[in-house]
């Protein structure tokens, strides 16, 4: 496909939301309480993350 062009800022982005967000659910629930679900909402901010990061990055460096 040679009109999508992937770029840093979704790795970045995918990253940053994909930790900040596992930090807050898994510093406040037990671990050992943890079902199958825990890891649903991390991974759902990790994609939005990875969407923004990527969006922004190519705003910002469009001409690069």
């Amino acid at each position: 496909m040679p009109n999508i062009k992937l770029n840093p800022g979704g790795l970045i982005g995918g990253l940053a939301f994909g930790v900040i967000t596992g930090a807050i659910i898994f510093s406040t629930i037990d671990i050992n309480e943890v079902g199958p679900g825990a890891f649903k909402i991390p991974i759902f901010a990790l994609i939005v993350g990875a969407f923004a990061g990527n969006f922004a990055w190519g705003f910002i460096f469009k001409n690069l």
